[in-house]
């Protein structure tokens, strides 16, 4: 428990011998995960007491300072009376010039020997120290002021001025700290996304060089890096060049659609979005680039799946296929005759698509320098908004390949899961149709250009920790034979074996704990504004994300995401931590982690039951119609699916497993069972924010 909290918190334990007489190790050193400065760790032998002092050699060094050179004359050290006997004894005063012009001739020139004489020019080297952007005037003279009071103290050793020295210099500090705050405020005030990230990172990460490779051949190293990732493409197509002209798995299933964009105007990517809706011909487990669509979304439909399962008793299987470079090797060929043939874009529509795709280049740019041209012949480009859409439509044909075959699937982009649930006497069976289906789709994949990364792919086999279960064999999966890993990343989301979720939330806890620390570097410098604004973007961000899926876990496990809340409030609000949190929560508005997580199952109910939410959610809830006149007819419940929690009786939990339609039951009951209750109760609580607030009212009155 006490190294899990460690890792949660981004921190890292080096003691790996004893240190106390017992045999114990008690005495740590830690230090966190992003910094490697401490090596050496070894005991100096027991003390009187009973534990031993620790040692590590630290590596704390400073980077080296810039440099540059000054010329000076050290004019101090002048002897006075040897300068005034040769001025006397020179030309100047024994013979001086009698034209003006010739006068000054010989001021110069004597004056000048005699300063090289008497004080010579020397070079010097010091260290430069720029002014800071955000050292103004007034420090400036403040900053002298301050040095004059330190020169009358030293001078006169009186304890008067030794005060009004130390009041000097804490003033000029305290106007340091006003206007690095000041200034760091307008910096990070109406930055977007992407230069929020910048800013942070700039002033809380040491400048570090470029990573590059060396230089050493002929050719410049943009053309080289130009040429690797155009070489890539080139050398997946190369395997699909002596492919037949025909295969046995068709590349278009679904029929031809007589639809097809008449009066021709400029298109967007929302024109294109309601068409492919009106004409239903979005897929239905394609999650990607589409309106009330989401990871999350994806994530909890595929979860609810093999919790069910486990509720069961049942055991699953889960693939995570993986393309190599998915969008850059579709061919146009296909894609236009796809969007001709499927989706009936025909015309000026289809002119439109081939003008956009077609005819494009790219090439590379480091330190300004940009390489030569390459033009792509195969692709669409993945940072557009076009692009993306279209490689949906490409690879739409998959959904009905695996449909044939029974197998339960999600598709986002180019992430697609397959799975299956195992029954007892039919295991062995099931994971061979499940082995056909993936050779369709490689099949598949092949036939339309798209190279399935076996190497990458990966299998869960998800049973429950708290039963007996032998392990599956390797899945085939082409001609590679894959064995179960205990977890695997899944649309950002850790998915382990037994669905405990514990390693993804240590993840979360380490990646917000650092962001933590980030802010905390810079924090005496912000405002609370900035600060409540850096939280949300670095942290609050984490902890909310797919936080659909934490539903009903264990108290031992959501803590550790309420620590994180509970530090990046006391960041905010420069509270001690023994102050009660929940006080300060309220002052921020800010929903506990439980509540955040009650919130968004509370969203998805009402988005579900309102057409909001992918159809694959909607199916999921039933409306409660009992077989005779009861008063709960007009209640609008909704159907609780039977779920047996014997399997997972040992977790003891207040909510247990259990899957979305039957989470989002339990939800719509309470909310109508105390509906003006609630509504009074949230009402007047301020830590709910106007937006929450608003929510859960469509929620309570919505039938």
């Amino acid at each position: 428990m006490f190294l899990d909290i460690i890792t949660s918190a981004s921190m890292k334990q080096h003691n790996t011998f004893t240190t106390h007489r017992d045999g114990h190790t008690l005495d740590l050193i830690l230090t966190r995960e992003s910094v490697n400065f401490a090596s050496d760790f070894s005991p100096t032998g027991y003390l009187p007491s009973d534990h031993a002092a620790v040692k590590c050699l630290l590596d704390i060094g400073r980077p080296d300072p810039v440099k540059m050179e000054i010329k000076m004359r050290k004019l101090r050290d002048i002897d006075l009376d040897a300068f005034r006997s040769d001025i006397l004894n020179s030309s100047l005063h024994l013979s001086p010039a009698s034209d003006l012009d010739q006068l000054v001739t010989q001021y110069d020139s004597v004056l000048c020997n005699l300063q090289d004489k008497h004080a010579p020019l020397i070079t010097r080297k010091i260290t430069c120290r720029p002014h800071a952007p955000w050292y103004n005037e007034e420090l400036r003279k403040v900053k002298q002021q301050v040095r004059r009071c330190e020169r009358r103290w030293h001078s006169t050793k009186l304890e008067i001025h030794r005060q009004i020295f130390k009041e000097e210099s804490n003033r000029y500090h305290q106007l340091i700290k006003h206007a690095k705050r000041d200034y760091h405020v307008m910096q990070l005030e109406g930055c977007d996304s992407r230069q929020l990230f910048k800013k942070v990172d700039s002033l809380c990460t040491p400048k570090s060089t470029k990573v590059l490779p060396a230089d050493t051949s002929n050719v410049p190293l943009v053309d080289r890096f130009s040429s690797y990732f155009v070489d890539k493409i080139k050398h997946i197509s190369e395997e699909f060049k002596n492919l037949p002209s025909t295969t046995a798995i068709s590349t278009d299933i679904c029929e031809s659609t007589t639809a097809i964009f008449s009066g021709f105007k400029p298109l967007s990517e929302e024109d294109i979005q309601s068409y492919l809706l009106e004409n239903n011909l979005n897929g239905k487990m394609q999650s990607a680039y589409r309106s009330n669509h989401s990871t999350e979304t994806a994530l909890l439909r595929v979860f609810n799946d093999l919790l069910l399962a486990a509720d069961k008793g049942q055991e699953a299987v889960l693939i995570l296929l993986d393309y190599s470079a998915a969008f850059d090797t579709i061919n146009h060929d296909i894609l236009f005759q796809r969007l001709s043939d499927k989706y009936g874009i025909t015309g000026s529509a289809l002119n439109w698509f081939q003008s956009y795709f077609t005819n494009r280049s790219q090439s590379i740019v480091i330190d300004g320098k940009e390489s030569s041209v390459h033009v792509l012949d195969e692709g669409v480009p993945q940072g557009s908004v076009i692009g993306p859409l279209g490689f949906t439509m490409y690879s739409s044909p998959l959904e009905s390949i695996i449909d044939a075959h029974g197998i339960s699937r999600m598709i986002y982009a180019d992430d697609t899961q397959v799975y299956v649930i195992l029954k007892d006497d039919k295991s062995s069976a099931t994971i061979s149709g499940l082995e056909l289906c993936v050779r369709d789709i490689k099949n598949w994949s092949t036939a339309n250009h798209l190279k399935l990364n076996q190497d990458k792919t990966e299998v869960l086999h998800i049973t429950s920790r708290f039963r007996s279960s032998d392990s599956i064999p390797t899945v085939c999966i082409g001609d590679a034979q894959i064995e179960p890993s205990l977890n695997a990343r899944n649309l950002g989301v850790l998915f382990e074996n037994d669905l405990n979720m514990a390693s993804h939330i240590n993840n979360i806890c380490r990646s917000a704990s650092h962001a933590l620390y980030k802010i905390s570097r810079i924090r005496q410098y912000l405002d609370q504004h900035t600060t409540e604004k850096l939280v949300h973007a670095f942290v609050t961000c984490r902890l909310d994300n797919n936080n659909g899926l934490l539903y009903g876990l264990p108290d031992s496990q959501i803590s550790k995401l309420q620590r994180i809340q509970n530090s990046a409030a006391r960041l905010v609000t420069l509270t001690k931590s023994r102050d009660h949190i929940s006080p300060i929560l309220r002052e921020l508005h800010w929903l506990p982690i439980k509540s955040r997580i009650t919130y968004k199952i509370l969203l998805l109910t009402y988005k579900s039951l309102h057409g909001l939410a992918p159809l694959y959610l909607q199916e999921l809830l039933h409306e409660y119609k009992p077989t005779r006149n009861l008063r709960s007819t007009s209640q609008f419940l909704l159907v609780t699916p039977p779920v047996s929690t014997q399997s997972y009786a040992l977790f003891k939990w207040k909510l247990g497993w259990k899957d979305f339609s039957h989470m989002c039951s339990n939800f719509q009951k309470a909310v109508q069972a105390r509906a003006f209750r609630l509504f009074r109760s949230l009402a007047l609580d301020p830590i709910m924010e106007p937006k929450y607030l608003k929510t859960v009212t469509w929620l309570i009155f919505v039938h």
